[in-house]
C-alpha cells in the first residue's frame, strides 16, 4: 500500500491542475476502466507510458518541477496518481487478488501457477497466501473437473457418471500419454498430489 508520504506535498495539492498528471490519470482510469490491476502492475504500466509519450518529452522540459527522462521524477507523478486511485477506490490489492484467484481457479489453473502469477503482479506474500491455500481440498476438484473436461471423453454433467469415465479412461493410459498429461497439469499449477490419483498412480 502507498503512503501519502511517499509523495511530495507539492504533486499533491496539484494533482487536479498539473497537466501531466491530469494526462496519467487518464491513462489510469482507462486501464481500470478495462479491468481490475493490482497497484503494481498499473504502475508499471503508467511508468510505461509515461516513457514512451512525446506528450511529456515537452512537458517536462517545460517544467521547472521536472527533469527530462528522470526517473524518480516520473515515479513521483505516476505514484501520486496511484495514491489519487486508491482514495477513490479505484485499485486495491486485496480486491485485484480475490477476483483473479477466482477467475484462475475457473479457468482451470492449479495454486502454484496462481501464486506465481500474483508474485509477479506485485501481490505480497500475506495476500497470496491468505486467498491461496495450496492445501486446500478444492485443488483435487477442480483437477478432476479439468481432467474429465479436458481428455474424458462423453464427459457429463453428472459427477458420479464422469468418475466412471474417469476410471475407465486411465485404464488405457500408455506411460507417453500419462507423462503427456503429467505435464499439461504441471503447466497449470497443480502439485503431484493432485494429479496422479487422475492418472490411476
Amino acid at each position: 500500500m502507498l503512503r501519502m508520504s511517499d509523495v511530495s506535498t507539492e504533486l499533491n495539492t496539484e494533482l487536479n491542475n498539473a497537466d501531466v498528471i491530469k494526462q496519467v490519470k487518464s491513462w489510469a482510469f482507462d486501464a481500470l476502466s478495462r479491468r481490475e490491476h493490482s497497484v503494481a502492475e498499473l504502475r508499471r504500466k503508467l511508468v510505461g507510458k509515461v516513457q514512451q509519450s512525446p506528450f511529456f518529452s515537452s512537458s517536462f522540459r517545460s517544467s521547472p518541477q521536472f527533469m527530462p527522462n528522470d526517473e524518480s521524477n516520473i515515479a513521483e507523478v505516476v505514484d501520486s496518481v496511484l495514491i489519487h486511485c486508491q482514495q477513490l477506490g479505484y485499485i486495491c490489492d486485496e480486491r485485484f487478488a480475490e477476483m483473479y484467484v477466482r477467475d484462475r481457479q475457473q479457468r482451470g489453473y492449479g495454486p502454484l501457477r496462481i501464486r506465481l502469477d500474483l508474485y509477479h503482479k506485485g501481490i505480497d506474500e500475506e495476500l497470496v497466501s491468505a486467498f491461496v491455500d495450496i492445501e486446500g481440498d478444492h485443488w483435487f476438484e477442480l483437477a478432476e473437473d479439468l481432467y474429465q473436461r479436458r481428455f474424458v471423453r462423453g464427459y457429463a454433467i453428472d459427477h458420479n457418471e464422469n468418475s466412471e469415465y474417469l476410471q475407465a479412461d486411465t485404464k488405457k493410459l500408455d506411460q507417453k500419454t500419462r507423462a503427456k498429461r503429467l505435464r499439461f497439469f504441471q503447466t497449470r499449477g497443480f502439485l503431484p498430489k493432485h494429479i496422479y490419483p487422475l492418472l490411476g498412480g
